[in-house]
C-alpha cells in the first residue's frame, strides 16, 4: 500500500515514477553530472527508489522543482552515508599536520576565515603548497570516499564540485576531508590508513584560488547542509595541542643545506626588508644560494627553484620570479561579485611570496619567504 501512496503523491506532483523513468530539474541534472564525473556507482543513487520514498512525505501542493531538489539532496546524503549522524568528536585526539615536516607550509586561511571558512565550514585550514607536494593522513581511519580524475580548478563557481578529494572516516564517526588534490589519488575506497600514510598530492582542482590543501574534519547532521565542520587540535604527543593561525608557517624547520638569499633590484627581501610595491606594480626577484666555502650561485632561473604566491587576492608570481601586486584574474572576478560589505578588509594591502630550491642531485636545499607591502601609486 505504501507504494500506491507514493505513486499517488507523485502523480499529484506531475511526476512519473515508473520503472526506468527519470525526474528532470536543474538540481537533478547537476547531481547526475556530479555522480558521473566522480565515477560513483549509479546503483547507489537509485532516483526512482529515492523519489518513491520521498513522495510518501511530500507536503501538500509541493512543486515539482521543490520535490526534485529534495531528491537531489537525498542523493547527496547517500554519498555521505558511510558516516553516522551526530558523531561526537573525541576531544583527546591530536592530529598530525597533513604533510611532511621538512618544509614549512603557510596557512592562508584558518578557522572563521573571511573568504570561505564560514558557517558549517568554519573549522577548516588552507595550507599553501606547490602542486605535487605530498599529503599525509592526519589521523588513523578508513578511506571512505575517493573523488579522483579532475584536472582543472580556479576561483570560479563553475569549479565548485570538481575537486579531487579523499574522505577518511575516523573511529569516533567523524571524517576528514583532504581537498583540491592533484589527479592520481594514492589510496582506494575501503583502504585503511594510519597517521602519516600517503593520501595523495596537493593540487588546484575545484574551487581554489591557488595550489593548496583544504583540510577539515566533519560530522554528519540530519538536516541541510547535511554536515558541519568540527574544531580540532594538532600536535601529536602534546596534551594541550594547538590550533594553527592564519598568516603563519607550520611544520618543521626547512631542510636547508644552503642559505637562500632573495633580492629585488639588488635590495634584500626578507622579514626585515619587505618588498614594497605600488598597486599594480611589478618587481623581479633574484635568488642566489651559498654554501660554506662556495661562491654565491644564481639559481633564479633554475628548474629547481620554485615561486609560490599563496595570497592570490593580492599578489601573483610567475615561474621566473616576477611579482605583481594584483590579484589573480579569477580572484579579482570573484571579489567583484561580492557585495562591498563582504569583501575582506585590507586584504589587498599585503601579500607573501614563498621561494624554495630543492636539488636532490647536488644536495642543495633552501627556503625563504618574502613579505610584500602594497600601497596606492600616489603615496
Amino acid at each position: 500500500m505504501r507504494g500506491g501512496r507514493a505513486l499517488a503523491a507523485a502523480a499529484a506532483l506531475g511526476l512519473s515514477l515508473a520503472a526506468g523513468a527519470t525526474i528532470d530539474s536543474p538540481a537533478l541534472r547537476a547531481m547526475r553530472a556530479w555522480i558521473a564525473e566522480h565515477h560513483a556507482n549509479p546503483a547507489d543513487y537509485d532516483e526512482v527508489r529515492i523519489a518513491r520514498e520521498l513522495a510518501e512525505t511530500a507536503p501538500p501542493h509541493e512543486s515539482q522543482d521543490a520535490f526534485s531538489k529534495r531528491v537531489a539532496n537525498a542523493m547527496q546524503a547517500t554519498f555521505q552515508s558511510f558516516a553516522p549522524f551526530g558523531a561526537v568528536p573525541d576531544p583527546s585526539v591530536r592530529y598530525r599536520l597533513p604533510f611532511p615536516l621538512d618544509v614549512p607550509r603557510y596557512l592562508v586561511q584558518g578557522n572563521d576565515g573571511e573568504l570561505t571558512h564560514q558557517g558549517p565550514e568554519r573549522f577548516a585550514f588552507d595550507f599553501a603548497m606547490p602542486v605535487g607536494s605530498p599529503v599525509l593522513a592526519a589521523r588513523d581511519g578508513v578511506a571512505a570516499r575517493v573523488i579522483d580524475g579532475f584536472k582543472d580548478g580556479g576561483f570560479d563557481p563553475k569549479f565548485a564540485d570538481k575537486a579531487n578529494t579523499v574522505l577518511v572516516l575516523h573511529g569516533d564517526g567523524t571524517f576528514a576531508a583532504y581537498t583540491h588534490l592533484r589527479a592520481g589519488i594514492a589510496v582506494r575506497e575501503g583502504q585503511s590508513v594510519e597517521r602519516g600514510d600517503p593520501i595523495g598530492w596537493s593540487g588546484q582542482t575545484g574551487y581554489a584560488a591557488g595550489p593548496h590543501l583544504h583540510f577539515a574534519v566533519y560530522r554528519r547532521i540530519p538536516m541541510a547542509p547535511f554536515l558541519e565542520s568540527v574544531p580540532i587540535r594538532f600536535g601529536v604527543g602534546n596534551p594541550e595541542g594547538f590550533v594553527p593561525k592564519e598568516r603563519e608557517f607550520y611544520g618543521g624547520q626547512p631542510r636547508q643545506s644552503v642559505e637562500l638569499r632573495v633580492t629585488a633590484d639588488g635590495q634584500p627581501c626578507d622579514d626585515a626588508h619587505p618588498l614594497r610595491l605600488a598597486r599594480g606594480g611589478s618587481a623581479t626577484l633574484g635568488v642566489t644560494i651559498a654554501a660554506p666555502g662556495s661562491a654565491p650561485l644564481d639559481v633564479t632561473r633554475s628548474a629547481h627553484t620554485r615561486f609560490l604566491a599563496p595570497t592570490a587576492w593580492s599578489v601573483v608570481v610567475d615561474e621566473h620570479g616576477v611579482v605583481t601586486a594584483s590579484p589573480t584574474p579569477d580572484f579579482a572576478a570573484a571579489l567583484r561579485r561580492l557585495p562591498a560589505a563582504q569583501r575582506p578588509a585590507g586584504s589587498t594591502n599585503w601579500g607573501i611570496v614563498i621561494v624554495s630550491h630543492e636539488d636532490a642531485a647536488s644536495g642543495r636545499y633552501g627556503f625563504a619567504s618574502v613579505p610584500v607591502l602594497i600601497r596606492d601609486a600616489q603615496r
